[in-house]
This record gives structure tokens, sequence and C-alpha cells, in this order.
């Protein structure tokens, strides 16, 4: 089971000015994963397989910061595998620079058969982004 937010790494990494915008960051696919707010790194187990998939998922676009109230929200481009043949239903987005978890997430299992596999990220609001920081 996935539990949606925002990992302690990575609540961390942000307010400790330890994370940066021009820090690389990735997203890595799931099925039927263990991960919660606890989890501090990309974890291989239960990591999607399959054709047009590399292990450590894609890098992400920079994240744009939007302000929404009270909240920011660190928002990336949806993310596609092309000629994939993937199942998931969670991600997790992490640092790769700092080798640290950022965020998690899951969604209704989602399937390619050599097809486009594509990750829609959600609007960045303070209610939907999936990186929220709130002050």
């Amino acid at each position: 089971m996935v539990k949606d937010g925002i990992t302690i790494a990575g609540a961390e990494g942000v307010y400790c000015c330890k994370f940066s915008l021009d820090d690389d960051y990735f997203v890595a696919l799931y099925l039927n994963a263990e991960m919660d707010n606890g989890t501090s790194r990309h974890v291989s187990t239960n990591e999607v397989r399959g054709q047009g998939y590399t292990a450590g998922g894609k890098q992400l676009s920079t994240p744009r910061v939007v302000m929404d109230g009270n909240c920011f929200v660190w928002d990336f481009d949806d993310v596609v595998w092309q000629a994939s043949t993937i199942t998931a239903d969670s991600a997790l987005i992490y640092n790769r620079s700092k080798s640290k978890s950022l965020s998690i997430f899951s969604f209704p299992q989602t399937v390619s058969k050599n097809g486009a596999w594509r990750l829609y990220m959600p609007a960045p609001t303070s209610s939907d982004g999936v990186v929220r920081f709130y002050f």
C-alpha cells in the first residue's frame, strides 16, 4: 500500500535548503508497492519492469514553483514512456542528485501494451499538486 504525500527526506531537503531546483529529479513507477513518508530514497522493490521502461524511471522537467494561498507547489511536466508495456499504480519522485526521495503518489492501475504510457501530473494547486509545501 502506498501512502501519498511528501516524504520526510523530501520535506527536510526542501525546508533545510538541501534540495535545489537545479538538481536532477526522476520519477519511478511501481506496482503493488509498500511506500510511505518514511521511504527515504529510490527503491527497486516492486518497481515496474517491461518494454520501454528503464530501472530508476525517467528524468523530470525542472520543477516550476507555483504559489497557491499559503502553499507552494513544485510542478513538473507530464512524463511519457513511448512504445512501452507497463502496468503501474504508484510513483516515487526522487532527487537523484542527493539520493533522497521527495514525494510518493498513487493512481488507478494503468496499463500500456506496446504503446504510450503517460503519467499525468496533477494541477499545481494546494489541494491537488503532487509536491506541496505549506507555510
